[in-house]
């Protein structure tokens, strides 16, 4: 008879992390889709920023990653919106705009990604700034 083992085995998985994408361009959509969900992300994209905003009240995503250049926003007029709101999902802006990437005035979960970039450089900065907020995780009770 075989011996039955005297611990039993726990299984730790990550907590998925969800992403909104905001940006107006299909293509760019889709290829940031693409590689975040590659890396278990759960993607949610949209094309403007009244779409951000409703998806944002609707369904708070842990991070946001903001197109600067919308046709309806700026992604700067975004999280002004979302600040004032004192709405603190940390926000990675997607910017080819010098002196947007230099503003601090959104705090700690606020953080500028320079166009263009390499995924690396995508990931480590959503990484930042999926840290900078604790994952709510529910566990069963007893």
């Amino acid at each position: 008879m075989a011996a039955e083992p005297s611990q039993n085995v726990v299984f730790v998985l990550s907590p998925v992390r969800s992403i909104l994408v905001v940006d107006d361009e299909a293509a760019v959509r889709q290829s940031l889709n693409d590689v975040l969900c590659f890396e278990n992300w759960d993607c949610r994209l949209v094309d403007s920023g009244w779409a951000a905003l409703r998806e944002i009240e609707r369904n708070p995503p842990d991070v946001i990653l903001l197109d600067h250049r919308l046709p309806d926003f700026s992604g700067c007029e975004i999280v002004q919106q979302l600040r004032a709101k004192n709405c603190d999902i940390p926000v990675v802006l997607l910017t080819s705009n010098y002196h947007v990437r230099a503003v601090g005035q959104w705090g700690n979960s606020f953080f500028a990604l320079a166009k263009p970039f390499s995924i690396d450089d995508l990931f480590r900065v959503i990484s930042v700034a999926a840290s900078s907020r604790p994952v709510s995780v529910q566990t069963g009770g007893s």
